[in-house]
């Protein structure tokens, strides 16, 4: 098969920018969180806007690399199962060499792994991080195509391994308290990441992974997430969350109607109108992560159109 020309653009998006987002995110939480924890003050009683800071800027942008290698990785370990549907696959539709992908996802983890040495311990995070991404993508242990694992390991990147790096830069430590203030982030990660699994179970199934979705079905799997979403709301509330209380909220009725309804476009509403709307909630505490937003929205709403032939991103579809 002819290969088309590798366009500028494809380097950046086959780094999946937008899933870059709620990265970020989840580092902002921690970085807040951390913060009160220093100050000695609970999240209910200090909301306040966190003030820009060089590090953590380069710190994010730093984690990004490092993520957007992992999805490259990720999309080389699913190579089979995207080509099913590869409508905004980069890789799978042939429209970016396999090669060129391995070759990228090398240069982002060398630079990324040995810029975050600067930042010690925040390195340690990075290499917890990407040590989840090969175990969750590469066999033998393939995570990502085992029930129960495949959620756990998301969220355990994003309520856990993200929300680390931003505690630590604020000054906390790898300690308990680290644990209970990410334990409701995990589960509010966990409950989405499940539902992840529902939308892509029938080619999950066609190509042989079982993941939580294919072992449960959709009317079960998505009764536990949201449970798991209760329970993550009842923390913050314990905790006097009030960050974490709000985004549970917000997604609260979406994962509600799709108990309900039990339909695609609820349970892809789930994490694509509630995410949005919980990395509204990271850019008030941390405001320059609107300026990484908008231009990664604006960008995509063009480039998949223009280079994929899809009307993407698109809630609830």
């Amino acid at each position: 098969m002819k290969r088309e020309p590798i366009r500028l653009l494809d380097y950046f998006f086959v780094l999946r920018p937008l899933l870059l987002v709620p990265v970020w995110a989840f580092v902002i939480f921690g970085y807040n969180a951390g913060q009160a924890d220093h100050l000695g003050v609970t999240l209910l009683s200090n909301i306040r806007v966190l003030p820009y800071e060089n590090n953590f800027t380069i710190l994010l942008f730093l984690y990004g690399l490092l993520f957007g290698g992992i999805y490259i990785l990720n999309q080389l370990a699913d190579y089979e199962t995207d080509k099913r549907s590869p409508v905004i696959w980069l890789i799978a539709s042939g429209k970016f060499p396999k090669l060129t992908a391995a070759v990228e996802m090398i240069i982002l983890f060398i630079v990324s792994l040995t810029a975050s040495f600067v930042f010690f311990p925040a390195s340690l995070i990075f290499f917890f991080t990407l040590l989840l991404g090969i175990i969750y993508c590469i066999p033998p242990t393939r995570f990502s195509g085992r029930p129960v694992f495949d959620f756990l390991t998301n969220a355990l990147a994003y309520g856990g391994a993200a929300f680390a790096l931003g505690w630590t830069f604020a000054g906390g430590e790898l300690d308990v308290n680290l644990v209970k203030s990410a334990a409701p982030y995990f589960l509010l990660m966990a409950a989405g990441s499940l539902n992840s699994t529902i939308t892509d179970r029938k080619d999950d199934e066609a190509t042989g992974k079982i993941t939580s979705a294919v072992l449960w079905g959709e009317r079960r799997t998505i009764i536990i997430s949201t449970i798991f979403l209760i329970a993550s709301i009842n923390l913050a509330l314990i905790f006097h969350d009030i960050v974490c209380l709000s985004a549970g909220l917000i997604s609260f009725p979406f994962f509600i109607r799709a108990v309900v309804k039990g339909r695609r476009e609820d349970y892809l509403r789930t994490y694509h109108i509630a995410g949005p709307a919980i990395m509204v909630i990271a850019g008030i505490i941390y405001p320059l992560l609107f300026a990484l937003i908008l231009p990664i929205y604006l960008l995509s709403r063009w480039y998949y159109p223009a280079r994929m032939g899809v009307n993407y991103p698109k809630a609830g579809r």
